[in-house]
C-alpha cells in the first residue's frame, strides 16, 4: 500500500502546478500553498489507502469509514486548493464533483501510459469522493484498468506468445486475441467483462462465445466475478472462464490459456 501512495505522490504536484496555471488564475488568498496542497493529497491517499485496507482486513467500520472520509477531505483540498472551513450541501457537491473529474483525469492519463498501480490509487480516490457510485467514466476507466491487469497478466506466460489487442475479425473484435507462432499460430480470443454483481450473467457472455463459435476461435471469458449457473450452460468444450482477481489467479489464467491453445486448429 506504501508503495503504491509513493508510486502516485508525483501525480499531486501536477494537479497543483496545473490548478495554479489554468487561465492564469491564482489560488485565493485563502487557499494553500503548494507544499500545503502536496502534504494534503499525500495525506488523502493514506486515509483513503488504510481506510481501504481496513474495509477487508479490519472488524472496526466505524474507524475505517472515518479513514475513508477524512481521506477524501484531504484530497478534495488537495485538489481544490482551499481548506475545508465550512460549506453548504450544494457547495460542497461540486466542489467534490470538480475533484473527482481531476482524479479520472489523472487515473486516463495513468492508463495511458500502462501506469496501473497509479490509476488504481487514483480510482479509488475517485470512487470515494463520487456523488453517485454509478459515475459514467468512473465504470469506463474502471474497466480499462481491469483489462490493462488482465492483458499484463497474459504477457507473464511462461511461453512466448503474440498478444493483440482490440483485434478484428471480420466484423467481430476480441478485448485480446493470443497466438501461439511456434504452433502454426495457433490461436485463443479472450474478452474481458466487469460487473459490480457478485456474478457474471447470461447476457454478458453470449454475444463473445456466438462470436467465436462462429469463427471456429476457442475463447476465454475472463471476469472480476462468478460466473452464473445459467451462463454456465453456454459454455462448450471450446470456451473457458475464469475469475481472475488479481496476481494470485494468474496461474489458472496462464492454465486455461494453455488448455484452449492445446484444442485450437492450426490457421495454416
Amino acid at each position: 500500500m506504501a508503495a503504491m501512495i509513493s508510486r502516485a505522490s508525483h501525480s499531486w504536484s501536477d494537479v497543483v502546478a496545473e490548478d495554479a496555471d489554468d487561465s492564469g488564475v491564482t489560488d485565493r488568498p485563502s487557499g494553500l500553498t503548494r507544499l500545503e496542497r502536496a502534504a494534503a493529497g499525500l495525506l488523502g491517499l493514506g486515509g483513503v489507502g488504510c481506510g481501504g485496507f481496513g474495509v477487508f482486513y479490519s472488524s472496526n467500520q466505524a474507524g475505517t469509514t472515518a479513514l475513508l472520509l477524512i481521506g477524501a477531505a484531504f484530497l478534495l483540498m488537495a485538489v481544490q486548493g482551499t481548506a475545508i472551513v465550512k460549506a453548504g450541501k450544494d457547495s460542497f457537491e461540486l466542489e467534490r464533483r470538480r475533484a473527482v473529474d481531476k482524479l479520472t483525469e489523472k487515473a486516463t492519463d495513468a492508463l495511458e501510459d500502462e501506469q496501473t498501480a497509479e490509476a488504481a490509487v487514483l480510482l479509488d480516490a475517485a470512487r470515494e469522493m463520487a456523488p453517485q457510485a454509478s459515475d459514467a467514466v468512473l465504470r469506463r476507466l474502471t474497466y480499462e484498468l481491469y483489462e490493462q491487469r488482465v492483458a499484463q497478466a497474459v504477457a507473464e506466460l511462461p511461453r512466448s506468445l503474440d498478444i493483440s489487442r482490440r483485434a478484428r475479425f471480420g466484423k467481430h473484435e476480441f478485448d485480446l486475441v493470443v497466438t501461439d507462432p511456434a504452433r502454426d499460430g495457433r490461436r485463443v480470443a479472450i474478452e474481458v467483462r466487469t460487473t459490480s454483481g457478485a456474478f457474471l450473467g447470461t447476457a454478458r457472455v453470449r454475444a463473445p462465445l456466438g462470436h467465436a463459435q462462429e469463427l471456429g476461435l476457442p475463447v476465454l471469458i475472463v471476469a472480476n466475478a462468478r460466473l452464473s449457473t445459467a451462463a454456465r450452460a453456454y459454455f462448450g468444450p471450446t470456451a473457458a472462464f475464469v475469475e481472475w482477481q488479481g496476481d494470485h489467479d494468474s496461474a489458472a489464467l496462464h492454465d486455461a490459456i494453455g488448455r484452449l491453445l492445446d484444442i485450437t486448429p492450426s490457421t495454416e
